[in-house]
């Protein structure tokens, strides 16, 4: 499971949303300053399965509140969705959920995290520092490098090229340095002078798809899963992607996310989550289709007999965009694009629907000109 928030923007004014005020630079060339800028709106917070990239839960809070405390509320709630299907056996977030605390509940939990440690953090400098350690031979206990290379096409036409990407990272045992990692007994704060969190592992990325880090400022991903194939878990935090790609932008740009129909918090949460709804919907019954076309059962030479399964699927598809309207004791079966401009009192344009009199025309419904 990947947890990940996105903010989404409102004019000033809008109400029930929320505002924060941020540093951000405004540009890339000339001087690097950074502006105070005030943006107002709200937070949508997700949580996303992986492999087929559905969205099982969802929060939706104003702008200026932090992920963080609605963590447990949302692994809850999508292990409920869930529930009877499938079970979460790992998360993965950004920096913001990294919290020692609630880190230590999901591994109470009896699940996986994998989350990149912040620059300032104890735990992150301990890392880096037992990697340079392993580097020079000094101390190498704990602490394995693994590599692989992969061939990547670069450029079209003559220019066509293969390149080779070198992906390292050194999978690091037995960290301490996060002293709020481990039970609350243990890591209340009149413990924390003289004591210690729970052992962590981590994984640090010497070199990331042929882009080497920089010493001392690697990426660490913080995770409670073994780390002998530190790979493993680079992978799975590389999954984390996904998310921001396949579901946050495409929301946004494609589903039109943020143009609620009023400039009203409900309106906002009821259109938010029809769209995530029917993102959840159309991916579904896409993995749906994409198993029915590779099933040989589903085949459709034409010198076989048409056996039960593939009648039944051809039925399907016959009345798909087929509905049945009631009225009293009639009813009539009629295409989903007919009752659609019968029923609208505005225009309806749709490609290839006929005319509101060639329906009634067909239906032997005689339709009276206008005066």
């Amino acid at each position: 499971m990947a947890l990940d928030p996105t903010d989404v923007e409102t004019p000033e004014g809008f109400e029930g949303a929320g505002s924060v005020t941020r540093q951000k630079r405004p540009g890339k060339r000339g001087r690097a300053v950074k502006v105070s800028v005030t943006v107002w709106g709200f937070r949508l917070i997700l949580v996303m399965e992986t492999t087929t990239r559905i969205p099982v839960a969802a929060k939706l809070v104003q702008i200026q509140e932090n992920g963080i405390v609605h963590w447990e509320e949302l692994l809850m709630q999508a292990q409920e969705n869930l529930k009877g299907y499938s079970t979460i056996t790992d998360v993965v977030a950004d920096r913001e959920f990294v919290d020692g605390e609630i880190m230590w509940w999901v591994h109470a939990w009896g699940r996986g995290f994998v989350i990149p440690g912040k620059t300032n953090m104890d735990v992150t400098r301990e890392a880096r520092q037992r990697v340079e350690q392993a580097r020079t031979g000094a101390f190498t206990d704990g602490a394995a490098r693994h590599e692989r290379t992969a061939k990547v096409r670069r450029g079209q036409g003559r220019n066509q090229r293969i390149e080779e990407q070198k992906t390292a990272v050194w999978g690091v045992e037995g960290l301490v340095g996060l002293d709020t990692y481990g039970p609350a007994e243990e890591t209340a704060k009149k413990h924390r002078r003289n004591g210690h969190g729970r052992a962590l592992n981590a994984v640090v990325v010497e070199a990331w798809d042929g882009k080497p880090g920089t010493p001392g400022e690697e990426v660490v991903f913080l995770t409670n899963r073994p780390v002998k194939n530190a790979l493993r878990i680079f992978d799975q935090y590389d999954d984390r992607s996904l998310i921001e790609i396949s579901l946050n932008k495409e929301a946004k740009q494609n589903w039109h996310l943020e143009h609620a129909p009023k400039h009203t918090r409900q309106a906002m949460s009821n259109h938010v989550f029809m769209v995530l709804t029917m993102m959840a919907v159309t991916r579904a019954y896409r993995a749906y289709q994409k198993r029915l076309d590779a099933d040989p059962e589903e085949k459709k030479p034409a010198a076989d007999p048409l056996g039960f399964r593939r009648w039944r699927r051809k039925v399907l598809e016959e009345n798909a965009d087929k509905v049945i309207v009631f009225v009293g004791e009639k009813y009539a079966i009629l295409p989903l694009v007919d009752l659609c401009v019968l029923v609208s009192t505005t225009t309806v344009r749709i490609r290839g629907a006929p005319p509101r009199e060639a329906i009634l025309s067909q239906y032997g419904v005689a339709t009276t000109p206008a005066a």
